[in-house]
């Protein structure tokens, strides 16, 4: 009699010393000494018939309607978060056009940061003001919030870390202080 420490695998690839193995050319002798795959493992527990079920054989076994279904996908009901921007206040000399063409192109980060909360509370409304300083190369130095109503401070948290990566064009002659306000509100 042969014995055999291995066991077998059913799910994948075999391999030589931890699986069970049978070249094909081999004399078939060596598998009658194999377990009997076909019949069911004898043994204590269950007492149930044996039979697998799956998801589809539940319907009407289990006092249910009848019918088993996986449900239908419910699109998600937020609000849109509507943001106007108010006119920034410059301290220092920076063209407004360019100022207010970058504030513009931000205006989409502020906007998610807005979205984002009003999934986690619809009813959002307010006003914050953020001071940005900025240098004479353009770029956003500091970024301080100047009046909140909103009163959510992972609004205001966002929305700084948008306006610190922010861009304006060098200025002519020294830094510049700008005060921006963002009016929020949702669609609903």
């Amino acid at each position: 009699m042969v014995s055999y420490v291995s066991y077998f695998n059913t799910s994948g690839p075999c391999v030589q010393g931890q699986h069970h193995m049978l070249p094909p050319e081999r004399d078939r002798a060596l598998t009658r000494d194999l377990p009997d795959l076909k019949r069911p493992a004898q043994g204590k527990g269950g007492g149930g018939t044996g039979k697998a079920v799956g998801i589809g054989d539940l319907g009407g076994h289990v006092g249910g309607p009848g019918k088993v279904g996986t449900g239908r996908m419910v699109k998600e009901r937020v609000p849109k978060a509507i943001v106007k921007q108010s006119r920034a206040d410059i301290d220092g000399t920076m063209n407004v056009n360019a100022v207010a063409q970058t504030i513009r192109r931000g205006m989409a980060t502020v906007r998610t940061c807005c979205q984002r909360a009003l999934k986690r509370n619809p009813d959002l409304a307010g006003k914050i003001t953020i001071r940005l300083n900025v240098n004479t190369m353009g770029k956003v130095t500091s970024v301080t919030v100047d009046s909140d109503t909103l009163g959510d401070p992972v609004v205001a948290t966002c929305i700084k870390g948008y306006a610190r990566r922010w861009r304006f064009p060098p200025s002519d002659g020294g830094s510049a202080e700008i005060a921006v306000p963002f009016n929020f509100k949702s669609s609903k």
